[in-house]
């Protein structure tokens, strides 16, 4: 798979000793039954300038390559039903397929970009059967700690009030739990926003609370499954 940011598109209609190294990998690979797939990174409709975007998706398609697109949910920006549909209908104008929209990673410096999962969740239910199933995304988070991209309304165990929510990826590590905490500007509780911030020992207490929960959750989810 090629990956490149959606801000070079230019490189696709100009640069020509580029794009025929690229469609002598398409050929390549189809002589060993593989494609070859691009993925942007486009978060809102307005990213997509009608005339570029057009052009360069007609040669990407000329030489027979998928492109797909991935988007971060950010707070502000994307996170509203009627937002995300434009999004989702302007790719699909250009031939651009919706694959992704992810929860903010927990990185240092972007909590007031993220969103709370009970929003993505949210997003998901006022978009899904808008449009064609191949043009709506798959609404993911990709789980700290390497558990990788997992179905959002997946969890084992999701609290809104302490915006902990707990997946299971077993065919990563059967045995461990992967936690993803929501922004805590966006719990309702203060006394909550005061633990995180504040009392470390009790933080800690509330997410191996959640992991116990979330084990019991997946112990009769299994034994329920079972006894059909």
């Amino acid at each position: 798979m090629i990956e490149w940011k959606s801000v070079i598109i230019l490189q696709i209609t100009s640069d020509h000793l580029w794009m025929e190294s690229l469609a002598k990998i398409v050929i390549k690979a189809r002589k060993l039954g593989k494609h070859v797939c691009v993925h942007t990174h486009i978060n809102h409709a307005n990213e997509i300038s009608s005339d570029f975007t057009y052009q360069a998706m007609e040669i990407m398609q000329d030489i027979g390559v998928v492109v797909r697109n991935q988007t971060v949910l950010l707070n502000g920006v994307n996170d509203h039903p009627n937002i995300m549909l434009d999004l989702q209908e302007a790719l699909g104008e250009v031939g651009i397929q919706p694959y992704y929209v992810y929860l903010g990673d927990m990185i240092p410096g972007s909590e007031n970009l993220r969103t709370s999962l009970q929003s993505l969740l949210l997003l998901e239910k006022e978009t899904r059967g808008a449009t064609a199933g191949f043009l709506t995304p798959q609404y993911v988070t990709d789980l700290p700690g390497g558990g990788g991209k997992r179905l959002a309304h997946s969890y084992e165990f999701y609290d809104k009030k302490t915006g902990i929510s707990v997946y299971s990826s077993p065919r990563v590590c059967r045995e461990k739990f992967f936690v993803y905490c929501d922004p805590v500007h966006t719990l309702q509780c203060e006394e909550t926003q005061k633990v995180w911030h504040q009392c470390p020992e009790s933080r800690n207490r509330m997410v191996e609370d959640a992991c116990a929960a979330a084990a019991a959750a997946a112990v009769s989810a299994r034994s329920s499954t079972f006894q059909l």
